[in-house]
């Protein structure tokens, strides 16, 4: 099996780019120029995206995280730590009751159990899906 070298940063970059040229998102701005303050970046890291959510939510992405605001808190999610993903849910029949009203709604499984939602990501939840996907394939390709 050939396993990609792209680094996350441009598999994100790819993925979102793609569902903006074909129309498909219009909710994610590449490269922003407005990020959150204070945000201490890791060697290399710089934003990727900005997702703004239909409730408002913004999503920074770089090629190693999510960063967004919940009230006076910044949360962080970093790729390394997910386990496992999920479209609406992990049970299948859930899905196909949610899957019209709640379709854009991803579930990560974090390696420590906890599991984050991301909701409202109108059509970005795709590309996002698939980013992540991949991500996973990539790690446990690196096992």
């Amino acid at each position: 099996m050939i396993i990609s070298k792209i680094l996350p940063a441009r598999m994100l970059e790819i993925k979102f780019s793609k569902a903006i040229k074909k129309g498909f998102v219009d909710n994610v701005e590449l490269w922003p120029f407005d990020s959150l303050p204070g945000i201490n970046f890791a060697e290399n890291e710089a934003w990727v995206a900005k997702l703004l959510s239909k409730n408002g939510q913004s999503y920074y992405f770089t090629g190693l995280r999510i960063v967004w605001k919940t009230g006076q808190y910044t949360r962080y999610l970093e790729f390394e730590k997910v386990s496992s993903v999920h479209w609406i849910s992990n049970s299948t029949q859930e899905k196909l009751c949610l899957k019209n009203s709640q379709y854009d709604y991803l579930v990560l499984e974090m390696v420590d159990g906890e599991k984050i939602c991301l909701n409202g990501l109108d059509q970005a939840v795709f590309p996002l899906l698939n980013f992540f996907n991949w991500l996973l394939i990539q790690k446990r390709s690196d096992i």
